[in-house]
């Protein structure tokens, strides 16, 4: 993913700070327990968290707006710039239904269902469509899609309440970079190709 120098971060009293240039600042709003803010890393740029309300919310310039998306429990979500203009964002829903939410405000119901406790991680692609998403689906399994919902499984197996990173490849725009805990509790990393096979 994308980050660089402003950190964001669930403070002891349950509210949404952040830290740029070692000054640490209160943005006074209150995040869910159990859940961690997710930002794009430049000063300045939008951080992504669940609000106490239950609901993802985005912060930016001094100003925290709830999308009204509802999300599930103990679950974070992701977030990523656009090279166009503004954001990709991406949640397990209170149903465990992977969304993304386009640069537009579009909220994408991929029907895709995620496991209890999983988080989704966005990764951007030099090919079309722009945006797409890792997580670990209700099986159990990593699957890779795209924004709408297309896509397959790995076939891999993944830990209970774990989340998987991954990140496009460079030097070949039909695969990314995985990472990820197996079922058996080691860490598994690798290229992975768009239809989700094992690229080595």
């Amino acid at each position: 993913g994308y980050h660089g120098p402003e950190i964001s971060f669930q403070a002891n009293t349950g509210v949404l700070w952040t830290v740029s240039a070692g000054v640490g600042r209160s943005t006074g709003l209150n995040m869910k327990h159990g859940t961690s803010p997710r930002g794009t890393g430049a000063v300045g740029d939008q951080i992504a968290f669940q609000g106490w309300d239950g609901t993802l919310w985005t912060y930016r310039n001094g100003v925290g707006r709830s999308t009204g998306y509802r999300m599930r429990a103990a679950t974070s979500p992701d977030i990523l710039p656009d090279p166009a203009g503004g954001f990709w964002m991406a949640f397990q829903s209170d149903t465990g239904e992977l969304k993304v939410v386009d640069p537009a405000g579009v909220l994408h119901a991929t029907g895709r269902q995620m496991r209890a406790g999983t988080n989704p991680d966005l990764t951007s692609s030099a090919f079309t469509p722009y945006m797409y998403v890792a997580f670990q689906a209700d099986t159990g399994q990593l699957w890779i899609v795209d924004s709408n919902g297309n896509g397959a499984s790995t076939g891999l197996r993944m830990a209970p309440g774990t989340s998987p990173a991954m990140d496009y490849n460079p030097s070949n725009l039909a695969s990314f970079w995985g990472a990820f805990q197996t079922d058996t509790g080691l860490l598994w990393t690798g290229w992975i190709r768009v239809d989700g096979s094992i690229a080595g």
